[in-house]
């Protein structure tokens, strides 16, 4: 029903007898053990060799409300029940009951049982348990399993009327097998957890803190800090027979496991020579999983040899062992690796046998891994050889001696952190470290000026871009890494419409790095503003941020081309427009260019260049500035005669005068101007004073009107002006 998930197992036992009155008095037991093995459920609140102190008072009684279970027991009242386990690494664990009661049932076929029962779900005023949840897991009973070694002792009293201590307690022997915690497991109502003390077995717990020089050699203080112990092994005959007490020494320095062997005796092989396979050895097989199977397929197992030195081996029951059995190999035979290192010498007075074997060598399929406080089982077979043969302490028989035990990985004093940082930053402090074990330290991540914190690991696992860790409760050496790398920073580059900046958009630079850009209009346009981070640097057409330490902006603007063309016009006539005028590219401009009264246009030059006597000119698809300049010269009496014939047509064509008027008039100014043509400006003359004066006649005929007739008299008067 009962698996015992903690055993703790004695290391020494205490009696205190309250009264030593052979009558029922109440007696009052303390017990010291340590806990032999760990399930991994509750492994980081109990560890191998955790010292544990049980206490109970007693008195032959049965209270009225025992438990009605079975009808055929008798009781043994309890008064008073403690439990403490005490870590070696700091806290301590305790549950107690103020009363209750033992179950005595008999069984005389082999051995009496006695249970007795705190519960803590029920009958609380009669058991009253208190003990804190283990792993937030309700404990919901303690039992205490009592025994006695003759079978006979509960048989023969008369309970439940007397107890006599000096018979409930045989020669000082407590009958007390061991002590259960029941607790409820994450599975709920139903899922019993045990952590289980057992005081029936006493075997080796080591556990020592320390670094030794592999070389055989014994020397001062080497090996103070370990943990060791003495055993028996059988002497050689022609060394005295019988047995000598060896001293065991183990320790671990968080990396290394380290066994030593000190053995009295003249020499390694006391004189066999030549040396041979069968020199003195010191074997080690190891519970890899210390749950008390030895010798099962991928345990480990180192040899030391006199004569070979160190063989890492482990056992297997794979090919080429025959099936069924379970056979020796050698790491390096199977694709693993000669792991530690191995040394024994003697000095005329005793032999010493010094090992070492990674803590984790990372050949996991043939050796142990193990982290502070775990523990592995161990096994140990000695060889002692001679001339006349060798004495083992692994052969199967009465007197053989095997030392065994558990191994406790111990936590160090002290551990190390290293700090290492990558180029352009620190850390602080820069140095390895020594923390005390349970302590914390500090690390600060310094970038230098224009870099920052890239990512920090520790141990190998990102802890993410922090300018500070701490470890805390330090347990192991550590490595703390920082990488560092360049600050960037943006700048922003737009450009409005009718050009472009390059480059454009987000632009990254690194600290203290430089950036052109170049600002490039579109074909007629031009830059009219370049801003950086909100102010004018003018219509640059490149600009350069230097040892950039921000992010910035640069904007650009643009505006089309304009052009100037500028219009002139000498006396007599002007242009329209006239003066400067603006044009922007690609656009068109007309000029209109006219003569005043009694001027004709004499030219048009545009750029200095002559185009003619035209009225009007239209510069197209403006790219470049232009001029336009008019000349005039005053009318001849022949222009002024023909501006007359024109006149009187259309007078003629309006109806304002008669053909034969209209002929009459024509025929006075053609032969003007025949008379103009020959040179004969005297008969011209007579002829334009004819003209003025049939005109007049029109007035006064009233032919004609004032109005009409004007422009006729002006004309020819300034045609006879010009003789």
């Amino acid at each position: 029903m009962f698996r015992c998930l903690i055993t703790i197992v004695v290391a020494t036992i205490v009696v205190f007898v309250v009264s030593p009155s052979a009558a029922a008095e109440p007696i009052t037991l303390q017990f010291s053990a340590r806990i032999d093995s760990v399930d991994p459920l509750v492994k980081n609140i109990f560890f191998i060799g955790d010292l544990a102190t049980i206490g109970y008072t007693f008195e032959s009684t049965t209270p009225t409300n025992g438990p009605p279970t079975l009808d055929t027991a008798s009781y043994v009242g309890i008064t008073a029940l403690t439990l403490a386990i005490a870590s070696g690494f700091g806290g301590t664990y305790s549950a107690s009951a103020p009363l209750g009661v033992i179950v005595v049932q008999n069984n005389t076929s082999f051995v009496t049982t006695v249970d007795h029962y705190f519960a803590g779900a029920t009958n609380q005023a009669l058991f009253n348990l208190s003990a804190p949840a283990i792993n937030g897991m309700t404990v919901t009973g303690v039992f205490l399993s009592l025994w006695d070694t003759s079978a006979t002792v509960f048989d023969s009293l008369a309970l439940p009327t007397a107890i006599d201590p000096a018979q409930f307690v045989p020669n000082g022997i407590v009958p007390l097998e061991g002590i259960t915690l029941r607790f409820q497991g994450p599975g709920g109502p139903g899922d019993d957890r045990f952590v289980s003390a057992s005081l029936t077995s006493q075997p080796v717990v080591l556990s020592g803190q320390g670094t030794a020089m592999i070389d055989g050699v014994l020397s001062p203080g080497e090996w103070d800090q370990a943990a060791s112990f003495n055993f028996a092994v059988h002497r050689l005959p022609a060394e005295g027979g019988g047995t000598t007490p060896p001293t065991l020494y183990v320790m671990n320095d968080g990396s290394n496991l380290y066994v030593a062997v000190k053995v009295a005796r003249p020499s390694l092989d006391n004189g066999q020579s030549p040396p041979s396979f069968n020199g003195s050895s010191i074997a080690i097989d190891f519970d890899n999983d210390d749950d008390g199977s030895f010798f099962i397929n991928s345990t480990d197992r180192i040899v030391l040899h006199a004569q070979v030195g160190l063989i890492d081996a482990f056992w297997t029951n794979q090919s080429p062992c025959p099936p069924g059995s379970i056979c020796e190999g050698e790491d390096t035979t199977a694709g693993g690796t000669n792991d530690g290192q191995g040394a024994l010498k003697n000095n005329g007075v005793f032999s010493f046998y010094e090992m070492s074997h990674p803590l984790n060598s990372g050949d996991l399929l043939h050796d142990f891994s193990l982290m502070p406080r775990d523990a592995v089982g161990f096994v140990m077979e000695f060889r002692l050889c001679d001339t006349n043969g060798c004495v083992d302490t692994d052969v199967p028989h009465a007197n053989a001696f095997r030392p065994s035990g558990h191994i406790v990985i111990a936590v160090p004093s002290t551990f190390t952190i290293t700090p290492i940082a990558g180029p352009n930053g620190s850390i602080s402090p820069s140095t390895a470290v020594t923390v005390n074990s349970g302590g914390s330290q500090t690390f600060t991540m310094i970038p230098n000026t224009g870099y920052h914190v890239a990512d920090v690991q520790v141990d190998g696992s990102s802890v993410g871009a922090v300018s500070m860790y701490t470890f805390s409760n330090v347990t192991g050496n550590h490595t703390i890494s920082a990488t560092f790398a360049i600050n960037t920073y943006t700048i922003t580059a737009s450009a409005g419409a009718n050009g472009a900046i390059t480059p454009s958009g987000s632009i990254t630079v690194n600290f203290g790095g430089s950036q052109t850009f170049t600002i490039t209009p579109a074909t007629g346009y031009h830059v009219a503003d370049v801003q950086v981070d909100g102010g004018s640097v003018g219509a640059v057409s490149t600009y350069t941020f230097s040892n950039v330490t921000a992010g910035h902006t640069i904007s650009a603007t643009f505006a089309i081309n304009m052009y100037t063309i500028t219009a002139s016009a000498g006396t007599g006539g002007s242009t329209t427009p006239s003066g400067p005028v603006t044009v922007n590219f690609g656009a068109n401009q007309s000029f209109t260019i006219g003569s005043n009264f009694g001027y004709v246009l004499a030219g048009v030059l545009v750029d200095g260049t002559s185009v003619g006597a035209l009225a009007s000119y239209t510069f197209t698809n403006v790219v470049a500035n232009h001029t336009i300049a008019a000349s005039f010269a005053p009318m001849t009496a022949a222009q002024w005669t023909q501006q007359i014939v024109s006149s009187v047509n259309d007078l003629l064509t309006s109806g304002a005068i008669s053909p034969g008027t209209a002929n009459s008039l024509m025929a006075k100014l053609r032969a003007a101007l025949r008379q103009l043509d020959a040179g004969k400006t005297a008969a011209a003359a007579g002829q334009l004073k004819a003209f003025i004066n049939e005109v007049n006649a029109l007035i006064r005929s009233r032919r004609l009107s004032l109005q009409q007739a004007q422009p006729l008299l002006d004309a020819a008067h300034s045609a006879l002006a010009g003789l």
